[in-house]
């Protein structure tokens, strides 16, 4: 009985290499060389003409497993029409989804012309054994005279990977197409979006950034050679918080903004229905415009132009990863931003946390005149701006000798290194406690609009002193940092 059933089984087996050979032979032929050919015949498969199309249907069928195991098929379908002006194909179930033009001419493509090395005809209650009883995918193409063309793929052939197809006006006659075929029509909603895209940025494309978080409006500015209005140009982007008057940003986070705004993208599309905007936090959001320069080359000429441009990204809710839920303009598109984690921070972030960490960053370009007091010392130093080189002189008008020039310049070195460590606010002082004045630069500056400039350092609390400076007066350096600046002054002045 056993050796019966082993019989029945390899004869099975055979049988099925035999129909697989059968297929590969019907491809394929020997020439008498002994090397296999292409077959000479060759059969239209599919001929649909694209002109006049106004409609397709796609139907698929998926097989899944359920949580216990067991297998369940659901078929799934979409349709898209024309629009009125032959121009943009829209989704029946939501026409407000952008879809993309191109993926439809890529769908027709895959049944122009179509043609097969192998035809079968089948008997209508032998199509099940081809997968064209029930079909893995159908598309319907409907046509501005209201006909309409069927076509369908059925099962994969194990041998060469390729699919059984067949037109539903000869069901009968069973094609083999290559994978590309059942490719085309093995989609969903999301294969036809039209995704948006963000331009593509560098730092030194980018001039602004603007946003509105709780009430109050931040306008960033980039100036390539330092903000023209301040007294140094240390730094690439300012700040001004609801019209006021714009201060540096330090370089830090100038430089992780110019990162998140370069590298940024739009992950994963996670919604594309314009009621769902609420669930994403979208209906309330924080619009953030950023300022770039492009090109244009809609003028005449047609030669590139470099104009300046902008582009609007909303900020919704986060997603369970932190990454923020964003649309692009008008979209109804919903995306996760890769780069979330900055923008957080950005929205966030306190004053103290962007402005510099230097108390002051003056160097020897700023300045026309310096005047520093320390343990009793004053000491002054004028500088002369020529065309070719600048000249230091003390009080008297004489020049400074090499020595002296050296440590005036490690003076202003300290400073521009000495950062602020604490705030006024996060260190509690004592009421009574006297603030005495450990150092003092008073400055003369060459650019922006401020001419002049005092900082002064005093004793705070503890291991702290403040730094007041323009219009900074919360700032807190180490005392030992103090000293080591009036350590500097007092040698200077000997």
């Amino acid at each position: 009985m056993k050796r019966a059933k082993k019989l029945i089984i390899m004869l099975a087996v055979l049988a099925l290499l035999a129909g697989g050979y059968f297929l590969c032979t019907k491809m394929f032929a020997d020439d008498g060389s002994g090397e296999d050919t292409a077959a000479d015949e060759t059969y239209t498969a599919a001929d649909l003409d694209p002109n006049d199309l106004t409609n397709i249907t796609i139907r698929t069928r998926r097989t899944s497993k359920t949580d216990d195991g067991e297998e369940k098929t659901e078929i799934t379908g979409i349709s898209f029409h024309l629009n009125d002006s032959s121009d943009r194909w829209i989704w029946d179930e939501n026409e407000t989804v952008p879809l993309d033009n191109s993926k439809f001419s890529s769908l027709a493509s895959a049944f122009i012309g179509r043609t097969s090395d192998y035809r079968l005809d089948v008997a209508k209650d032998k199509l099940a054994d081809y997968g064209l009883a029930e079909p893995a995918g159908e598309v319907v193409f409907g046509f501005s005279d209201g006909k309409s063309e069927t076509y369908r793929v059925g099962s994969k052939n194990t041998f060469n990977g390729m699919y059984y197809f067949s037109s539903a006006d000869v069901p009968t006659s069973v094609y083999m197409v290559d994978p590309s075929v059942f490719e085309a029509i093995n989609i969903t909603i999301n294969d036809m979006i039209l995704f948006d895209t963000l331009p593509t940025l560098t730092a030194s494309s980018l001039s602004s950034l603007e946003f509105t978080r709780n009430g109050d409006k931040y306008v960033y500015t980039r100036f390539p050679s330092g903000d023209p209005d301040y007294y140094s140009d240390a730094y690439t982007w300012s700040l001004s918080v609801n019209g006021g008057e714009r201060f540096p940003v330090s370089s830090a986070f100038s430089e992780e903004m110019e990162n998140a705004l370069t590298y940024m993208y739009l992950m994963k599309c996670v919604s594309y229905d314009k009621s769902e905007q609420e669930r994403f936090g979208l209906d309330d959001p924080v619009r953030m415009r950023v300022g770039y320069s492009g090109t244009d080359t809609s003028s005449e000429s047609s030669a590139e132009i470099t104009v300046g441009k902008n582009f609007d990204l909303y900020f919704g809710a986060k997603d369970p990863d932190e990454n923020y839920y964003v649309r692009t303009g008008d979209s109804v598109l919903v995306y996760t931003l890769y780069y979330s984690s900055f923008f957080g921070r950005l929205f966030d972030a306190k004053l103290t946390e962007i402005r510099p960490a230097e108390i002051c960053s003056a160097d020897t370009d700023d300045i026309s005149s310096a005047v520093f007091t320390a343990g009793g010392k004053t000491v002054r130093v004028n500088i002369t701006h020529g065309a070719d080189t600048d000249v230091f002189t003390d009080l008297a008008g004489k020049e400074l000798s090499e020595e002296k020039l050296e440590k005036f310049k490690a003076v202003l070195d300290a400073l521009a290194e000495t950062e602020a460590k604490s705030d006024t606010s996060l260190t509690e002082k004592k009421e009574d406690a006297e603030e005495n004045e450990i150092f003092r630069a008073e400055f003369t500056f060459v650019n922006g609009k401020r001419t002049s400039g005092t900082l002064v350092v005093t004793r705070w609390a503890g291991n702290y002193c403040r730094a007041a400076f323009l219009d900074r007066d919360s700032q807190l350096i180490t005392l030992s940092d103090a000293e080591k600046l009036a350590e500097l002054v007092m040698m200077l002045a000997k």
